[in-house]
């Protein structure tokens, strides 16, 4: 499994089994895809990227990813509360990557708008994050 694979399934698996996440959100409201029947609010898995980040001795990797946030009643407030709470998790709990190391993993911004295409509320956070693979 590749560094983006686990960190994306390090990251889905915390908010998915986290108990404060489940009781701000519902149950299973964390999505990769949304099917068209989806009630709010839920989280989905946004963009990726990953970049080389090895150095002349060791091998790395770059990922800039994206979680989105989405509401409709509560609007803005809600979206921000959600946002501060992921924020949490992701800096307390330690992410388990299995043959990867998680050198760091950091937010870098945060995104509060109005989504009239969808009647909604969007947060967006990103963030980047550099893994190395775990030595043999």
């Amino acid at each position: 499994m590749s560094a983006s694979i686990s960190l994306q399934k390090a990251i889905y698996d915390l908010l998915c089994h986290d108990a404060d996440v489940s009781a701000k959100l519902g149950a299973n409201r964390i999505l990769d895809h949304v099917p068209p029947s989806t009630g709010f609010p839920y989280i989905t898995l946004g963009s990726s990227v990953v970049y080389d980040w090895s150095t002349d001795s060791e091998p790395g990797q770059e990922h800039l990813i994206s979680l989105h946030i989405w509401a409709q009643s509560s609007g803005r407030k809600f979206v921000l509360e959600v946002i501060e709470l992921i924020a949490q998790k992701l800096d307390q709990e330690a992410l388990r990557l299995g043959r990867y190391t998680l050198v760091n993993l950091s937010l870098q911004e945060i995104t509060a708008q109005n989504s009239d295409r969808r009647n909604a509320y969007q947060g967006i956070m990103r963030y980047r994050a550099v893994t190395e693979p775990q030595a043999a």
